[in-house]
């Protein structure tokens, strides 16, 4: 592959990378809302669902890449469905792009 190939590939990857630490920064962040609003610590949440405190905090934080084996008890755990870690509660707001920090 051709230098110039190399470039494109690696920003190819750098901008999958970002993109990825941007979706998992927005699920930390409606995690913790959800928590918030049930009135849960990271603690009582992680006993919930069964899972470690630091994951939880891991998770709010967007440190964590998780998969449905944690995204099911986490949701149990806040009392949502999984859909819900996804869905944004502000009117408007159908993708949720605006609604949470970058």
């Amino acid at each position: 592959m051709s230098v110039a190939g190399a470039s494109v590939v690696g920003v190819m990857d750098s901008t999958r990378r970002a993109s990825a630490r941007h979706h998992l920064s927005v699920l930390g962040w409606r995690v913790r809302e959800l928590r918030e609003r049930a009135g849960l610590t990271q603690e009582d949440l992680a006993h919930r669902a069964g899972l470690h405190r630091a994951v939880v905090g891991f998770i709010e934080r967007g440190e964590r890449d998780i998969g449905v084996t944690i995204l099911w008890p986490l949701a149990e755990g806040l009392g949502v469905s999984v859909a819900d870690l996804f869905r944004p509660d502000k009117p408007g707001n159908s993708n949720g792009s605006d609604l949470y920090p970058t």
